[in-house]
């Protein structure tokens, strides 16, 4: 696989790119004089001055999401190691077609978090840390299968954490917790792996998706929004809890294609 600098380091790390207008400038909000309507990122109106380190908190990413979702068919034919994601609006279409509270709620947590099936089933309110935007998130037991396929019993290796920073979200949690009168101890979601992976599927096909969609998907999802997002690999590592920075890597693949705006300073 090829280095994560040359795919990253002129398409999200150097936000201040060469010299010309086109270039995505890091500033409070993350201003974009004339970004192309063919491109992963927006024009977005703001100062043009640099931003305390603090204020870039505050900032956002404006991203071409129509364009992505036109690219993607692109993207995962050239480098099929990228397994099939969705993009933020497709998300919400989906998050959208769910009618049971607790449908919902499982396909959020996915999205927000970047769990596997059995680790966001595993979630009981003393797992989470609902505050504001700043504190929240959910301590996530990382199992793995172990011994015989037939007689494998899941073992808790270690915990990760993820924050939670969607205040919708973090809402949306309270009000389930408090309408189902959950105790600390009682699951989020009290099926199995199967049960839960059909929920997610059913709404999918709801959905009309572009792409077949399971549990593991909104993990990919996830895994790629924060890539567009700019997140660190050894950050979005954590998250995901990978063992391997390689497992990682493979995500920054979705922007893998877009690198028409380096060979523009080339003169042939």
């Amino acid at each position: 696989m090829g280095s994560v600098p040359g795919i990253l380091s002129g398409i999200l790390l150097s936000f201040t790119l060469l010299k010309d207008n086109t270039s995505l400038q890091l500033t409070g909000n993350f201003h974009a004089r004339s970004q192309p309507m063919t491109s992963p990122y927006l024009p977005t109106p703001g100062p043009q001055t640099p931003a305390h380190p603090a204020e870039l908190f505050s900032g956002r990413i404006e991203i071409n999401w129509p364009y992505l979702v036109e690219r993607r068919p692109l993207t995962l034919q050239l480098y099929p190691e990228l397994p099939p994601y969705l993009l933020l609006p497709e998300v919400h279409r989906l998050l959208d077609a769910a009618t049971h509270p607790r449908d919902h709620l499982l396909a959020s947590l996915l999205w927000h978090t970047g769990a596997r099936i059995s680790e966001a089933l595993a979630i009981t309110p003393e797992h989470l840390v609902l505050q504001d935007q700043w504190s929240s998130g959910v301590l996530l037991d990382q199992l793995k299968k172990r011994g015989r396929p037939r007689l494998a019993k899941r073992q808790v290796l270690r915990k990760r954490w993820v924050p939670i920073t969607d205040e919708r979200f973090i809402l949306e949690l309270k009000r389930y917790i408090e309408g189902q009168g959950l105790k600390a101890t009682d699951r989020l979601f009290p099926f199995t792996r199967q049960w839960g992976y059909k929920r997610v599927t059913q709404l999918a096909a709801k959905a009309a998706t572009a792409i077949e969609v399971h549990p593991h998907t909104l993990r990919h999802s996830f895994a790629c929004n924060a890539i567009l997002h700019g997140q660190p690999l050894t950050v979005l590592r954590d998250w995901l809890g990978h063992a391997d920075l390689q497992q990682t890597e493979i995500y920054t693949r979705v922007l893998a294609t877009e690198t028409n705006h380096l060979m523009r300073y080339m003169t042939f």
